[in-house]
């Protein structure tokens, strides 16, 4: 299990602070240090605490949180009720991963630490990154989400690579991939929904049983009856001639599917275009996933 990532609160008021400190407490893989109230503790504190995050007010008694967060290095969110924009761009430009005017609620601050604690996760390691790695981070730390499905499929294929041969749980999938274990569970449940990766449980002695993943091996279906060229064949019967008679009714489903939906005349020509001749990929879209 990872260690929490402690922070840092640095506000003025004491009452603030143990607020904030609550909250921070309250949330999973976070843990509150003692708030401290100037510059010159919250300086203390980052030499002899090291930190992971501080949680700042711009305007203290003996200075200023921002200079602070620019000379510290370390990753802070910014809290103050300055709402201009001058101070808001010099709070980022100082490296602030987060500005939070007040007042605010407290759904915000949660929010905020949560997308955080994501963005930690997924740039966590020496591992080198992809620029869709790097997109996926931003964004989540933004709260924009996943910036375009090509993301999410990149995390799919990573999640994949993870499970490779063997079987893993979702936290395991998780720290192998950089994600959280709520993050891993979900792609794996939409995997393991499309069929791609099928599910197991091991059972302790105790408790629920535990989720295991495992990605499935399809065979290739034998096309005995399809000689040189694509759509050699154009009988009505031609797509079945060639293929191993051992496919279930799944693929008759998806042979309904492309001449109904799709509006393919015949068997010959769903044949060809699973073949690749008549249509492309996309028109077979969720049936090679689902159905094939």
């Amino acid at each position: 299990m990872n260690d929490p990532l402690r922070v840092l609160i640095l506000d003025d008021d004491f009452r603030v602070g143990r607020l904030h400190r609550s909250i921070i407490d309250d949330q999973p893989g976070f843990s509150a240090l003692e708030p401290v109230r100037t510059l010159a503790e919250a300086r203390d504190g980052i030499r002899s605490s090291r930190p992971d995050l501080l949680l700042a007010d711009v305007f203290l008694p003996d200075g200023d949180g921002i200079a602070l967060v620019r000379e510290s290095g370390v990753d802070a969110i910014l809290i103050s009720a300055a709402d201009d924009a001058p101070t808001i761009r010099r709070a980022l430009r100082s490296g602030a991963v987060g500005y939070l005017l007040k007042p605010f609620d407290r759904r915000a601050l949660v929010g905020l630490l949560e997308r955080y604690a994501r963005y930690r996760n997924l740039l966590a390691g020496d591992r080198p990154l992809r620029q869709e790695d790097t997109d996926r981070a931003l964004a989540i730390l933004h709260g924009s989400g996943e910036p375009v499905s090509v993301s999410r499929s990149a995390t799919e294929q990573l999640v994949l690579a993870a499970l490779g041969d063997g079987e893993a749980s979702a936290a395991e999938v998780g720290e192998r991939v950089g994600i959280s274990r709520a993050t891993a569970q979900r792609h794996l449940a939409a995997l393991a929904a499309r069929t791609v990766v099928e599910v197991r449980l091991r059972y302790g002695a105790t408790g629920r049983p535990e989720h295991r993943y495992a990605a499935r091996s399809w065979p290739a279906p034998q096309l005995s009856g399809v000689t040189s060229g694509v759509g050699a064949h154009r009988g009505e019967s031609s797509l079945f001639v060639g293929l191993d008679r051992t496919l279930d009714d799944r693929l008759e489903s998806a042979v309904h599917h492309l001449i109904e939906v799709v509006g393919l005349e015949s068997r010959a020509m769903v044949g060809d275009a699973i073949l690749g001749e008549v249509v492309g990929a996309d028109a077979l879209g969720p049936i090679h996933a689902a159905d094939l």
